[in-house]
């Protein structure tokens, strides 16, 4: 009973992989490159949100901000800013790593837009330093 129970379970691993290497292929999309990933080029995992978007975004919408942290506002809230707008985040100290960041410093953060009366961040769930490229 353990051997066959065993070949189904492996039998069932195989299909699903095959079926999502198989989609994979018919999508047919070029792949992207990312300056910020050393030399990968492949898929984008995720889509980076500008900050100018976030305005018209419902309360609790998942975001990616990349860009810089400019100034802390303390009690966990910093300002954030990318090429096309600043805005507030809130980060714990619980995802906040543990290195220094500079407004030089490239970060990536993952959260959602929080949106109150009259005002509007976004609570972050991870924050990523992304490293600095050599010359």
């Amino acid at each position: 009973m353990k051997k066959i129970l065993s070949f189904f379970l492996c039998f069932a691993v195989l299909a699903i992989g095959s079926v999502a290497v198989s989609a994979a292929d018919k999508a047919g999309s070029a792949p992207a490159t990312n300056p910020l990933t050393e030399g990968y080029s492949g898929p984008e995992l995720f889509v980076i949100t500008p900050v100018k978007d976030t305005a018209a975004m419902s309360d609790d919408t998942p975001v990616i901000l990349r860009g810089n942290i400019v100034k802390s506002q303390g009690m966990g809230l910093y300002l954030f800013r990318d090429d096309s707008g600043i805005i507030q985040v809130q980060i714990s100290d619980e995802i906040m790593p543990n290195q220094p960041i500079t407004p030089d410093n490239i970060v990536e953060i993952h959260g959602e837009v929080e949106k109150g009366v009259g005002s509007m961040h976004v609570e972050a769930d991870l924050v990523i330093v992304k490293p600095r490229r050599q010359p």
